[in-house]
């Protein structure tokens, strides 16, 4: 069969496929040329985002694969953020004549549920996920979805299932969960202040320590309650009720998942280095 005649053939095919989730066509006359756009498939950070994919077919499909690539700004391991190349084997060695643009584009969906963060080409995405951060991962991804994708805040799985196996054990957890462990793990300069829950919440033993310090320092320096100043004097209330009390502060927070807050910051802080390391490249 012709390349000619087995890509008509697709057409048809395409045209008669009922799937919601891929729409394919070629690009105007160009029958070497398609385009295919795909639902964010359910269950994922991608659910609710429209992506664009690009097909280049060469003269001898197809004895020989198509080359593919995201239009649309995706974060995921094996697609890469600037040129949107696509890490999958059926494009490559693995390719059989027997695949088609439609069933290509199945493969692509379903690379989106199932990530290889092994043999990334976006080494960020892997990294999360080889470091089993799947709220860092799902939260990138999903900011991007929102803006690149015109995906929705409303999508119906917000967070990553939660799984044995991506569970750290205690010993992995012990040098991370703590204040200290976050900042060593920090860039150089880079403080995270306000992002440590030990400290924002009064949480455990050297959070306890640094509020107290500060309540003493806060007495100290004059700013306790004098008469008709209005100001509170922190060193004669119980650390119970100043934790009580910041921990109040954050009820009226927008993310009311337990996990939003340090998901957002995760997500702020990748797109913050991305942009820097952008500008280093630039210049």
């Amino acid at each position: 069969m012709s390349s000619r005649s087995r890509l008509l053939k697709e057409i048809k095919e395409a045209a008669r496929d009922a799937d919601p989730t891929i729409r394919l066509a070629p690009d105007g006359e160009n029958l070497l040329r398609w385009s295919a756009t795909l639902k964010g498939p359910e269950d994922t950070p991608f659910e609710t985002g429209t992506f664009v994919v690009r097909f280049s077919l060469p003269e001898s499909y197809p004895l020989a694969p198509p080359r593919a690539a995201f239009e649309t700004k995706i974060f995921h391991p094996n697609v890469h953020w600037k040129t949107g190349e696509i890490c999958l084997d059926i494009l490559k060695d693995a390719w059989s004549p027997a695949w088609t643009l439609h069933s290509v584009c199945r493969a692509v969906l379903a690379l989106l549920c199932n990530p290889e963060p092994d043999s990334p080409l976006n080494c960020d995405a892997g990294n999360m996920l080889r470091a089993r951060d799947d709220i860092a991962y799902w939260s990138t991804a999903r900011m991007y979805t929102r803006r690149e994708a015109g995906g929705s805040a409303m999508a119906k799985t917000a967070w990553p299932p939660i799984r044995a196996d991506r569970e750290m054990a205690d010993d992995e957890r012990g040098e991370t969960f703590t204040s200290a462990g976050r900042r060593r793990a920090l860039p150089s300069g880079t403080s995270d202040g306000s992002l440590d829950p030990e400290r924002t919440f009064g949480g455990r033993a050297d959070g306890d320590a640094q509020n107290q310090k500060e309540n003493a320092a806060d007495v100290a320096s004059g700013s306790g309650e004098r008469a008709g100043t209005g100001v509170v004097d922190e060193g004669n209330v119980s650390f119970a009720e100043t934790r009580k009390a910041k921990t109040d502060a954050f009820a009226d927070a927008p993310a009311r998942d337990p996990r939003a807050a340090a998901a957002a910051a995760a997500a702020a802080r990748f797109e913050a280095s991305r942009l820097a390391r952008d500008a280093a490249g630039a210049g």
